[in-house]
């Protein structure tokens, strides 16, 4: 095994990055979160969230308003149960998203807002959930497209870079 990885070392997935402060200004010239859409809303949550916790797009499914616990510039997910890329008998996941002095850019003021905006349209308690009807949980997949889209929008080659790279 060592000599097959002498052979095909690893190399990186992306030879270069995007800059992120594109997509950042690009969530910065989106209006207030009071005027955008339910979709406008859920891409720019969960592409703030992507881009301060460097998550995968799978963690956010497993965000839930159960295990948050949330204060004036604090919001702390907890997730126990054992996710794909964790051990066996790894502690839990830990996710702290801390307030931002730019309101157009604080993910903690749009994870409110999102969940207010959300809460008479929630079946359970999954913190996303699908902007069409019925508002079921938002899957893997949908979380991904939503991110793709705020890349897209922000001028990120979608080609070359995929919504994990956040």
């Amino acid at each position: 095994m060592k000599g097959i990885a002498r052979q095909l070392p690893r190399v990186p997935k992306y030879e270069s990055i995007w800059d992120p402060e594109t997509v950042l200004t690009f969530l910065r010239k989106l209006s207030t979160a009071r005027a955008l859409n339910l979709l406008q809303l859920s891409v720019k949550t969960v592409t703030l969230i992507m881009l301060v916790t460097g998550q995968r797009p799978q963690i956010l499914q497993h965000l839930t308003l159960d295990n948050m616990q949330q204060t004036k510039n604090l919001i702390t997910f907890s997730i126990a149960q054992n996710l794909k890329h964790s051990r066996g008998n790894s502690p839990a996941t830990v996710i702290k998203l801390k307030a931002h002095p730019d309101k157009r850019l604080c993910v903690v003021h749009y994870v409110a807002h999102y969940i207010h905006r959300t809460e008479k349209l929630r079946t359970d308690n999954q913190l996303f959930i699908s902007t069409t009807k019925p508002h079921q949980k938002a899957t893997t997949n949908t979380m991904s497209r939503w991110v793709k889209l705020a890349l897209q929008k922000s001028g990120v080659d979608t080609t070359v870079f995929a919504p994990g790279s956040t």
